[in-house]
């Protein structure tokens, strides 16, 4: 019993030393690596914007020899290249590398300042990340030189260099200019289908006729403005005006009515035999409004997703038969008891001008006990403009 007693004594003991390490250690990893996102995130746009007012003096000095400008920019941009790949080195040592060594508070001599200091290494290099105790400012280092100090970068022989980076990155015109375009104006085309009230992509017990030919039942959406705001660099809003065309191509021969309000199969204009086509298509003018999330290593590559809402502005169902050897075509143009409103839920991911893109409605086509519950969606590929 006493070593019993002894034991669990002493796994407390040890719960009481290390927990706190184990916290602190935890909190300044993660505070350490997230300055290093940010900065980098902080360096690309600058990076941007540099390139930007190179474009804008080469413009603006097309007769001029005065390439000093550039030539400082130029610069600038080589040494913040050098600067991102040691902090992208940096917190990949972080996270492949655990801490190698132990907690530690340490008392610098003659100036007696108590800080905490962890250290992780991969065999070749060797990362410190320390805070002073007395100011709380975190020190990053990447074998022996100092990457960020608080949030200033250290880690560069040129220092003015690194002053123009500094200038760049902390005006009032990179803070408020961020460079992000989303990926919104274009034309989709796609497939269209349903979803009953069960799930399934089938047509309701009683609406067995409904039953579509997906293949041939196009989705076809055409953008026609677009608004747009930026969140961050890597991250905004988009959205715009425009029209969507749903064409459902049906399997069976049949006709729509509306009899009480109800919507019904019309058998009477034609026989199976000389059946060749039945549509229905509606058309809605929407508003889509998307978030947009690229990648910060490759802003070509990005998601999308967001909401729709829409507004029936016609709908007509055409029906193609045979009549004594000649093709005759009906059409009739009614609202056939769908709904005058719709929202739907939208997304996709892409690289550059191509996504793949996808609505889902849980907005029925049809009014409630007036015609099938049947839930639209389509799939297909999005082209930006």
């Amino acid at each position: 019993m006493k070593s019993i007693k002894m034991m669990m004594i002493t796994i407390l003991m040890n719960l009481v030393i290390f927990f706190p390490y184990e916290g602190k250690a935890q909190n300044m990893v993660l505070e350490a690596k997230q300055n290093l996102v940010n900065k980098k995130a902080e360096l690309l746009l600058a990076k941007d914007y540099f390139n930007n007012r190179i474009d804008t003096y080469k413009e603006e000095s097309n007769n001029s020899k005065n390439n000093e400008p550039i030539n400082v920019l130029n610069t600038a941009i080589a040494e913040n290249d050098k600067i991102i790949e040691k902090i992208e080195k940096t917190i990949k040592i972080i996270d492949n590398i655990g801490i190698v060594d132990e907690y530690k508070e340490e008392n610098i001599e003659n100036n007696n300042i108590t800080k905490r200091k962890y250290n992780f290494s991969d065999g070749n290099d060797n990362v410190e990340i320390s805070k002073k105790i007395s100011d709380n400012v975190l020190i990053i280092k990447l074998n022996n030189e100092i990457i960020l100090e608080g949030n200033q970068v250290v880690a560069s022989n040129n220092k003015e260099a690194v002053k123009t980076i500094t200038i760049e990155t902390n005006s009032e015109k990179t803070k408020n200019k961020y460079n992000f375009k989303p990926h919104f104006s274009g034309c989709f085309l796609g497939i269209n289908g349903y979803l009953n009230s069960d799930k399934k992509n089938e047509a309701p017990n009683e609406y067995s006729f409904f039953e579509i030919n997906e293949t041939r039942s196009l989705a076809f959406d055409l953008y026609l403005t677009e608004f747009h705001g930026a969140i961050s660099n890597f991250c905004g809003i988009a959205g715009g005006l425009n029209l969507q065309f749903n064409h459902y191509a049906f399997e069976k021969a049949f006709d729509l009515d509306v009899v009480d309000g109800k919507l019904v199969a019309d058998y009477s204009h034609l026989k199976a035999s000389e059946f060749k086509r039945f549509n229905y298509r509606i058309m809605h003018l929407s508003v889509p409004i998307l978030i947009e999330f690229q990648m910060p290593t490759n802003k070509d590559l990005y998601l999308t997703a967001g909401v729709l809402g829409g507004i029936r502005i016609g709908s007509r169902t055409k029906q193609i038969y045979e009549e004594n050897s000649k093709r005759q075509k009906n059409t009739n143009r009614k609202t056939f008891e769908t709904n005058l409103l719709k929202y739907s839920f939208i997304g996709g991911f892409g690289y550059k001008g191509i996504q793949i893109f996808g609505e889902y409605s849980p907005v029925s086509i049809f009014k409630k006990d007036h015609g099938p519950e049947i839930y639209p969606y389509s799939i297909g590929i999005k082209l930006n403009f």
